[in-house]
């Protein structure tokens, strides 16, 4: 009497197949990598070649829209800024001011803020001298939470503790290179959650 084939036997039929390269699952013109479709010839860009990983690593998610916004005190920061973000391919939508000029802070903030928590825009750079007029502007907005940072430590832990979706600089007091490393920490830094959401959300409350 032939045996039976054996239970691991049986069971092998029905393991999951392995995962299909990025390229099999091509729609419309855009490949899923990561956790968004990426244009295909951005990918191409990158040296994508055909799977999860390129030859310079795991691919990158789509870069998003930065709303950014500035009085005179804080334009040529801002200036500064949009060109070292495009340069890294990030794209960013100006809300102003567009000269050093002398003009007034919360209406350019304000613009920036409602970007944002309206969903046009993913995150937020807003500056003035201190950068403390116009974090409080934006913090005005309902569904901001602009959070005013000197440094790359304050940047990373308003966004691992706080959920910071918008960041404020004062262009008097940092200068561009420390600018530069406080933007990367911030837009690269993920909200940790846990507990930190159950506060996240008491303070929001807060709004009512």
């Amino acid at each position: 009497m032939a045996k039976s084939p054996s239970l691991f036997k049986k069971l092998r039929f029905f393991k999951k197949p392995p995962p299909k390269p990025i390229v099999d699952r091509q729609r419309d013109g855009y490949t899923w990598g990561a956790k968004n479709f990426l244009p295909l010839a951005k990918l191409l860009e990158r040296g994508y070649n055909g799977t999860e990983n390129g030859p310079a690593g795991p691919l990158e998610e789509e870069l998003f829209m930065i709303a950014i916004a500035s009085d005179h005190g804080g334009y040529q920061l801002k200036e500064h800024l949009k060109a070292y973000l495009a340069a890294k391919g990030v794209t960013c939508q100006d809300f102003g001011t567009d000269s050093t000029e002398s003009c007034d802070y919360p209406i350019f903030g304000k613009a920036a803020a409602r970007a944002v928590a309206e969903g046009r825009c993913e995150k937020g750079i807003v500056i003035c001298t201190t950068g403390i007029g116009i974090s409080i502007t934006a913090n005005k907005v309902h569904g901001i939470r602009c959070a005013l940072c000197g440094d790359v430590l304050s940047a990373e832990l308003t966004r691992l503790h706080n959920n910071a979706n918008m960041l404020a600089l004062g262009a008097g007091i940092t200068g561009p290179m420390l600018a530069e490393r406080i933007v990367d920490t911030f837009l690269n830094t993920g909200f940790e959650g846990g507990r930190h959401a159950r506060r996240v959300g008491l303070m929001m409350e807060i709004e009512e």
